[in-house]
């Protein structure tokens, strides 16, 4: 999706004329954050990417958007093709989308009948996870994250100051993903 394209639907529903490529959502057009929902949902529905708001904030202008949606889009496919053949899932490009990428686009690396369970810090106990995304955003954060191999068939997250640990198992029908808060 190009930059016209972008702005043409920002325009649409934001109910203006004109919307410019490098027009400011918040600053130029007045966007507020229930704005910023209905663009991220029709720009999730036209583009077919995973979108969450956090994406208008970094890119805020049709043009930088136009640009995130385009470099989405390639890093989804690429880490689609290093999903092996025969599999439903990838532990490593679930992580890395994750790091990568954010929670929505990691959440459609993972088989629809898989189960998060977090533990939290050391010694804690499992607990009920309210949703797959809200589990991933929490472990995601809003900063800079990493995502590196650990022992075994571990991986780690890294975030500002703290580190999760995510495992998994599987089964011919389902795939439980740890993560452990350490």
């Amino acid at each position: 999706m190009d930059a016209s394209a972008v702005a043409a639907a920002w325009s649409a529903v934001l109910d203006l004329e004109n919307v410019g490529e490098d027009d400011d959502f918040f600053f130029s057009l007045g966007g507020n954050s229930l704005l910023a929902a209905a663009v991220i949902s029709t720009m999730a529905q036209q583009s077919g990417l995973p979108l969450e708001l956090q994406d208008l904030y970094l890119a805020p202008t049709p043009l930088e958007f136009a640009g995130h949606l385009n470099h989405l889009e390639n890093r989804m496919a690429q880490l689609a093709a290093q999903v092996p053949e025969n599999a439903d899932w990838d532990l490593p490009v679930f992580v890395t989308a994750l790091a990568e990428l954010g929670s929505a686009a990691a959440d459609t690396f993972l088989p629809a009948e898989s189960t998060l369970v977090y533990h939290g810090g050391v010694g804690a106990q499992p607990s009920p996870v309210p949703s797959r995304l809200s589990l991933l955003r929490s472990i995601r954060g809003r900063g800079t994250c990493s995502a590196e191999p650990g022992e075994g068939s571990e991986y780690l997250i890294r975030r500002d100051c703290s580190t999760f640990r995510v495992t998994a198992e599987s089964t011919s029908k389902a795939v439980t993903v740890h993560v452990h808060e350490i």
